[in-house]
């Protein structure tokens, strides 16, 4: 931009026209190049933003594409590295609530971290096992008469 300006002025100062033409064209060239560079910005950035929704809807599925070698490229590695890293972290939350029981020692904190995964029933078994643990045993049933 600071070159085809140079270029313009100079022509028109020493009345060289053809010069002023290659001035202009550099201008026009600069005019492009910045356009494609602003279209792909705003093209990663929208596909980032669609991401990171589906991140905080703990959607970690699709393709994130990462090309180039350029800052633009190295925030879309960045992403991926995040979409991985969430990903196993979310599935093993899932895993670890999937394999909890309402014996376990770890019951009520694994509850905490995903309450969703568990249900009523589950809260009531916990409640059987902790009075057991406490010495308080449900009534024997009798069977019934016929």
């Amino acid at each position: 931009s600071l070159l085809s300006t140079a270029v313009s002025g100079f022509a028109i100062y020493i009345q060289a026209w053809p010069l002023l033409v290659v001035g202009l064209l550099l201008s026009l060239l600069m005019l492009v190049c910045g356009g494609q560079l602003v279209g792909r910005l705003i093209a990663i950035l929208r596909v980032s933003e669609k991401h990171l929704e589906n991140f905080g809807q703990a959607n970690f599925d699709g393709i994130i594409e990462a090309y180039g070698f350029d800052q633009l490229a190295g925030m879309t590695l960045a992403l991926k590295r995040v979409q991985t890293r969430l990903g196993f972290e979310f599935a093993d939350t899932k895993r670890r609530a999937e394999w909890t029981r309402p014996w376990d020692d770890d019951y009520e904190e694994v509850r905490a971290e995903s309450p969703d995964m568990f249900d009523a029933e589950d809260d009531r078994q916990r409640q059987i096992y902790l009075d057991m643990i406490a010495g308080k045993y449900p009534e024997p049933k009798s069977p019934r008469s016929k």
